[in-house]
This record gives C-alpha cells, structure tokens and sequence, in this order.
C-alpha cells in the first residue's frame, strides 16, 4: 500500500453532522547490513575491504566495529586483529538498526620444523612429524628423497611413515601446510642413510667391507704392515 494521509469517517444522524479523523502513513526503508559468514584470508593477502565481503547487498552508510572497537572497514592481515567484525546500518523513524557478522580468520599454516631420525641405519619405517600442530592446516604433502617409499595409508596428516632405500645415500623429507585455499613455506629436514654403501676395496691399505649391502651387522678388514685388524661396524 501507498504510503500518505488515511480519513476514518462516521456518518452523522441528522442533526448530527460526519466525524471524520486523518491518519498520515509514513513508510521508512528498512536498514539492509547484509548477510555475514565467514571470511579466510592467507597470511600473504593485500588488504581486504570487508564490506565486500558481504552478501545480500548491503547498505553502504553503515560502520564496523571489531575486537578493538571502532573499526575503519579494511582488514590488513598480519596487522588486523582476527575476530568478529560487526556491521551496522542505522534504522530511521520506527526501523530499528541492522547488522551483520563477519568471523574473519588469517589461515596459520606456519611449520616451525619436522620431528623425526636425521641418522638412519635400517630398512625400517620411520615417523616424521610436522610440527608444530596446526588447526587451520587442511593437509599436510610431503615430499621424500629418491628411492624412499610410503608405509602410510594416509600420507597427508602431520605425520608421514616412510622407508628408506636399502642403500646409503642423503636427501630431504620436506612438508608444506595447505589450508582455506591457502598455503605455507615449506620445512625440510635433512636425513643421512647409512643402511648400505659401494663395495670398497683399498690396494694400499687393504680395505674390505662385507656383506653389502647389509640389514644388521657389518664387518670391515684392515691390514697394514705391522698387523691386521677386523672390527665389527
């Protein structure tokens, strides 16, 4: 209905005259904040105008506050407390003020390091853990050095169980978090493998290491010109 002036009239009975009483109708636009959620930005996001983040198009007279109170609207990552931020559009005449509610989050997906053997001397499964525990991490993916293999069903938690190859050699296990579309810097840490190594064998000083490559025990030969020596290793 239209909004204006509204006449209410009773009809007299002679000699009564009409009674008549005008009602004016004011229709004000209700406040429109829009419609709130939850906001996800990478640590490395330019600034955000918050607003925008907003659905049901939202009025644009309103005003922010957030964690620390008074809020400018444009939300800087890494500086920007994390929280909810309110918005708030101004009811007139009988509308009572609207808001809405942002939960704005800064994805952590920061590994400090992974835990796990940086010497190894078996064909065995090893446990590597990402530290530190990351809520906001989706997944972790990890990457091995050549000639390592999976023993993990689920090869993209913070933990990975691996096998080293049957062979010496050197490499890197790195893991990167990966979260809200989001990701981190990756972590490695370096591991040094000495379950096998090349059969050596020195004319001049007599040098002979068997059997090889090995799963326990090792025994190497020296002889010089003086004596010879066997020892286990």
């Amino acid at each position: 209905m239209s909004p204006g002036v509204y006449t209410y009239t009773i009809n007299g009975v002679t000699p009564c005259a009409d009674a008549s009483a005008s009602l004016t109708i004011t229709v004000h636009q209700a406040p429109n904040a829009g419609v709130g959620g939850l906001l996800e930005l990478c640590a490395g996001t330019p600034p955000v105008t918050l607003i925008n983040a907003l659905t049901g198009g939202p009025a644009l007279n309103g005003s922010w506050t957030g964690p620390d109170g008074p809020f400018v609207g444009i939300f800087q990552p890494g500086q920007s407390a994390e929280g909810t931020y309110v918005y708030t559009v101004p009811g007139t005449g009988a509308c009572t003020d609207a808001s809405a509610s942002l939960e704005v989050n800064v994805m952590d997906l920061v590994l400090s390091g992974i835990d796990g053997p940086t010497w190894v001397d078996s064909v065995e499964t090893l446990v590597y853990t990402a530290l530190p525990a990351l809520a906001d991490a989706d997944s972790i993916v990890w990457s091995l050095p050549p000639g390592w293999s999976w023993n993990d069903p689920e090869p993209t938690d913070s933990t990975a169980y691996v096998l080293p190859p049957a062979e010496a050699g050197a490499g890197s296990i790195c893991a990167q978090a990966y979260g809200g579309g989001c990701d981190g810097d990756v972590v490695c840490i370096f591991v040094d493998v000495t379950v096998g190594m090349e059969d050596q064998a020195d004319d001049r000083l007599g040098l002979v290491v068997y059997p090889n490559p090995r799963t326990a025990v090792s025994t190497c030969s020296l002889q010089d010109l003086r004596s010879s020596r066997k020892c286990k290793c």
